[in-house]
């Protein structure tokens, strides 16, 4: 094995294909004139199924770089931003929940510049409540209930 990245790349999409074919496997799949319900989810687990074969190939012809360590931290802040927000968006509403999962997920990087973390929470947040308030017309509250 030249390459542990394309090695690890490559049994995922040959995983993930595994599952399509599995679970797409009670549709019916029709023809290309006439396509059925697991028409595309069929080719598209094919297709990911084939490009992880090629991957794996190459791993072993073509050098590359290895797997690198596993960092858990920012699958630790991402995973609270998303939390929060599920959490917060019906009582703080939209604008403070925003400011408060941008500010939570720029943890999750060591190198977080939180002047910039803390001005890009105020402009998504703005612009959130701008199009999907105003523009799109959904029903949230802005700074809660």
């Amino acid at each position: 094995m030249k390459s542990g990245q394309d090695l690890g790349a490559g049994i995922l999409f040959v995983t993930f294909g595994a599952i399509g074919l599995f679970f797409g496997e009670e549709y019916t799949r029709g023809s290309a004139a006439q396509m059925g319900p697991g028409y595309f989810p069929f080719f598209l687990s094919i297709a990911l199924l084939a490009i992880g074969a090629c991957l794996m190939v190459r791993s072993l012809l073509v050098s590359g770089p290895g797997i690198e360590r596993f960092v858990i931290r920012p699958y630790v802040f991402a995973s609270a931003a998303i939390l929060l927000f599920a959490g917060l968006i019906a009582s703080a509403g939209l604008a403070i929940t925003t400011v408060v999962m941008t500010l939570v997920a720029s943890a999750a990087s060591q190198n977080v510049a939180w002047r910039e973390a803390a001005i890009l929470s105020v402009v998504l947040a703005g612009g959130s409540v701008v199009l999907f308030v105003y523009v799109l017309g959904q029903p949230l509250t802005i700074f809660g209930s």
